[in-house]
């Protein structure tokens, strides 16, 4: 019992699939498999086309799993792969490798070279052998489709309550946390810090409520993403000051921490003095404290 995709983010749409391909396999007396690939696809197919996206290798495999997915089977989507005839990619990878005796997925699959696979192309080639073919239809929201261009779209824009509305959770960015340059701790707002997220769709540049998650453990925090232009730098980057346990911070240094965005407080600013600043800092501890009280999920 077989699904294909890239599923990136693992959003409500893609869980949708799962959940039927789940279906399907108990039906079948089948485990559930789940067919995706190291690299999205459009950043090798296109030029110049890198595709940012909203979870990482590894916590796309720990959605996949949590969404009760059986087996996950990772191709490497390289060139030669790329340029697999539709046919081929039924032939290999779903008869002989996969050994699929069902299939599940949604009805805007594409697959092989140049896209030319469609659901009629899997019907067409596997009528004769004994493989069920099912569909799943787009999962809408507000008349808007469920996709992970949509979300990446919401996140650009700062809206993470729509984007957290179609994944079915919090949108977050995860990395390993590095030490900074202390002036947060400095004006009394001490920081953990995350960079090398040029991979990651991040959230629009500007303060966020939110939370740190790191081991078991999550915190409430006041989340900056930009690039701190108050002192001309261009890297961007996440800082989270830890609202419960703000000492805490030198205990994860070179540990991963996940940071999840609950609601856009306000926009990224540049401000005359490091004293304008603290004030600032000061009024966002506030109002996102607010906001984290009301927050029951």
């Amino acid at each position: 019992m077989a699904t294909i995709g890239f599923f990136d983010g693992v959003h409500l749409g893609h869980r949708t699939v799962i959940g039927r391909s789940r279906d399907v396999a108990r039906l079948l007396g089948l485990p559930s498999l789940v067919v995706t690939f190291d690299i999205h696809p459009k950043s090798l197919v296109r030029e110049n086309n890198e595709v940012l996206l909203l979870t990482t290798f590894e916590h796309k495999i720990e959605l996949l799993s949590a969404a009760g997915v059986d087996i996950i089977t990772f191709i490497n989507f390289d060139p030669d792969f790329a340029n697999m005839p539709a046919e081929k990619f039924c032939r290999d990878i779903l008869q002989e490798k996969v050994k699929a005796r069902a299939i599940v997925v949604g009805d805007d699959f594409r697959f092989g070279k140049d896209a030319r696979g469609d659901q009629e192309l899997l019907r067409h080639f596997f009528q004769h052998r004994g493989v069920d073919i099912h569909i799943v239809s787009k999962l809408r929201i507000g008349g808007m489709e469920v996709s992970s261009s949509n979300i990446r779209k919401f996140l650009q824009e700062g809206d993470v309550e729509r984007a957290a509305l179609f994944l079915g959770r919090l949108p977050s960015a995860r990395g390993i946390v590095e030490p900074g340059s202390k002036r947060g701790k400095n004006l009394g707002f001490p920081t953990i810090n995350l960079r090398n997220l040029k991979e990651q769709q991040l959230p629009k540049n500007g303060v966020y409520a939110g939370y740190a998650r790191y081991d078991s453990h999550r915190q409430k925090a006041m989340i900056y993403v930009g690039a701190k232009p108050t002192f001309d730098e261009t890297e961007r980057m996440i800082e989270a000051h830890l609202l419960d346990l703000p000492e805490q911070r030198e205990n994860l240094y070179g540990r991963q921490a996940e940071i999840l965005f609950l609601k856009r407080t306000r926009d990224e600013m540049k401000f005359e003095n490091t004293e304008k600043l603290r004030e600032q800092l000061e009024k966002d501890r506030r109002n996102i404290l607010d906001i984290l009280r009301e927050d029951h999920g």
